[in-house]
């Protein structure tokens, strides 16, 4: 299931950057949102958390923090993705 998610996710994320550079108030909204709840279905509450803060922004419909917030929310992906290998004794995605 976490693997799953983790391929989903990179996936949405590089949606959700594509969004951010084109300030796609809607979409940073929608996909962030779904971030969010999938995150939330594995418990990896960094990550929703850091999800949630995009989908606000898109929610307000004002994206000027969205970069600054993009590149924490990868951060904490790729510590996750790490996390997740280290467990699986390296285990790709």
């Amino acid at each position: 299931m976490v693997q799953n998610f983790l391929r989903r996710s990179e996936t949405l994320l590089d949606q959700l950057e594509e969004a951010v550079k084109t300030q796609n108030a809607s979409e940073c909204f929608r996909l962030a949102h779904t971030l969010k709840g999938a995150a939330r279905g594995i418990y990896a509450l960094p990550f929703s958390m850091a999800a949630l803060k995009l989908e606000m922004a898109g929610r307000g419909g004002n994206l000027s923090e969205a970069p600054s917030l993009m590149s924490s929310t990868r951060l904490v992906w790729k510590e996750l993705v790490s996390w997740y290998r280290q467990g699986e004794g390296g285990a790709t995605i």
